[in-house]
């Protein structure tokens, strides 16, 4: 499964750099979960920083989640994952001002404000984990209000498991495991390894 990820990410990354994005596309179940997703994960833990400001582990990975969503901050990464190095400070203004408020929104109103103080729909890559993880706290709050530390621990329990689905019978390039092929026919195979 690792090595899923892996061949997925470096037809990702070739696709981004050469700018021919547009000619192929994936499926893979490991590469289409919510939870290896970047903006997904910096939401995750955006809520898991209002839930527990003082959890240095996660305080670091949203100091460097957000580092990497804006491509424009070519800083020092002095003090990105010093606990002492104040975490409000690589955060969005918006954000920080408004976590006493943030609190008290209801789920996915609050989701929708994270993306956008993020600047998360401006990432067309993610657009397709962002809507998929927004049907997810839709569908969960259908069936009862959950809060914030609610909806982490359905998170860490089974949401992290939830993918993008995407029709078998699409035109694009799937990464299986030798055991999920077996008995499937393709007109070609790539064995990277």
């Amino acid at each position: 499964r690792r090595e899923g990820v892996l061949v997925a990410e470096k037809l990702l990354e070739h696709a981004r750099v050469s700018g021919e994005s547009h000619k192929f596309r994936l499926i893979s179940s490991e590469s289409l979960l919510l939870a290896h997703n970047d903006a997904v994960t910096l939401l995750i833990s955006a809520l898991h920083y209002l839930v527990q400001p003082d959890d240095e582990l996660n305080n670091a990975l949203l100091k460097y989640r957000c580092r990497q969503m804006d491509p424009g901050d070519e800083g020092t990464a002095d003090g990105l994952f010093d606990a002492s190095a104040s975490t409000s400070a690589w955060l969005p203004p918006e954000f920080v001002s408004g976590i006493t408020l943030f609190r008290q929104m209801p789920l996915f109103e609050l989701i929708e404000t994270l993306i956008s103080i993020f600047g998360l729909q401006d990432q067309e890559f993610d657009l397709p984990y962002l809507q998929a993880f927004q049907e997810l706290v839709i569908e969960l709050q259908r069936r009862e209000s959950k809060g914030i530390s609610d909806f982490l621990h359905f998170w860490e329990q089974k949401g992290s498991q939830k993918g993008i689905q995407v029709s078998e019978n699409s035109n694009a390039i799937r990464i299986l495991t030798i055991h999920r092929s077996k008995g499937l026919e393709f007109k070609a195979v790539i064995i990277p390894f």
